[in-house]
């Protein structure tokens, strides 16, 4: 085998790796989750908004008509969390913790407070 060739066999996979996308490379984390109000009724159409502390980057979902959600493709660290919807009250839940390919798998069983309605 020439040298040429040896080098060339070396170097694709490297090329081939630098052409790869960065979330492809970079291991992520996920948020997923419920969202019930204080009744225990799922709640449709509820925005779901994480965002990282250190970056400030954000990403947002919304609930499906079964009260669910998933943001994935996070990048690991510490996260804001915040829930909202007209005729709600806000929650927003502070730290939330993300590791490498971890998911939270709900954000209602870790955070035991419920959606409420506001009052008129």
């Amino acid at each position: 085998m020439s040298s040429d060739r040896r080098t060339a066999l070396l170097v694709l996979p490297v090329l081939l790796a630098l052409c790869m996308p960065e979330r492809v490379l970079a291991q992520r984390a996920s948020v997923t989750g419920t969202i019930q109000d204080s009744t225990g009724a799922v709640v449709p159409l509820a925005k779901v908004t994480a965002q990282n502390k250190a970056t400030g980057i954000s990403r947002s979902a919304f609930t499906a008509d079964s009260g669910s959600f998933r943001i994935s493709s996070l990048a690991p660290g510490i996260y804001d969390v915040r829930i909202e919807k007209n005729g709600f009250k806000t929650v927003e839940y502070s730290q939330v913790e993300l590791a490498v390919d971890q998911v939270q798998i709900s954000i209602r069983r870790s955070f035991p407070v419920a959606f409420e309605r506001q009052s008129p």
